[in-house]
């Protein structure tokens, strides 16, 4: 803890972002220099690496999400949190995101809510497709709902609204859950 102190003492700025000190192994790291930033693929998300190696420890920042997630009876819900998808680095994020869910949809259920996005590239479209595939291996429901005209015209374009089941609305979406038939 002595260490720990010492580091947040000496980055006050880094501090007072609600940053983490963690140990790390730095057999491979004693070149480096003692400051840096790099973008690290980690275990969950990416995250920004600022580091005194030398001491062993690094700070691990607390990276925004780029989808919301919630439960809602047995269906779980996703969101955006951007109205635009268009950057790369943003695209891949959405997808690990995204494929990362699909492990907490424990009751098979799962509704991708596009409230408030009005563009995406044909990059994320890649993401909602591989999403889907991996749904459907893994045995999960997908519905997609609140899309926008924008979207729905790529969607259109693609002959994608025929793969994806896609609903006006939240309510209507969570309902379409229960039907098991054609007239249901």
């Amino acid at each position: 803890m002595a260490r720990e102190s010492r580091i947040r003492a000496r980055y006050p700025d880094l501090a007072a972002k609600n940053l983490d000190v963690q140990k790390m192994s730095v057999a491979c790291c004693r070149s480096l220099p003692t400051r840096y930033t790099l973008l690290h693929e980690g275990a969950d998300r990416p995250t920004v690496l600022l580091g005194t190696f030398y001491l062993g420890f690094f700070w691990k920042a607390r990276m925004p999400s780029s989808i919301t997630n919630q439960m809602q009876g047995d269906i779980l819900v996703l969101g955006f949190t951007d109205t635009k998808i268009l950057d790369s680095q943003k695209i891949e994020t959405v997808g690990k995101e995204l494929q990362d869910s699909v492990a907490e949809a424990i009751h098979k259920r799962m509704l991708v809510n596009f409230r408030g996005v009005s563009f995406m590239s044909s990059a994320m479209i890649t993401k909602l497709v591989m999403l889907n595939k991996r749904c459907k291996t893994q045995g999960v429901t997908l519905k997609f709902c609140e899309v926008s005209p924008n979207v729905m015209e790529v969607f259109k374009i693609t002959k994608l609204n025929k793969l994806f089941d896609i609903q006006e609305g939240e309510e209507k979406a969570m309902a379409s859950f229960d039907k098991k038939g054609w007239f249901s």
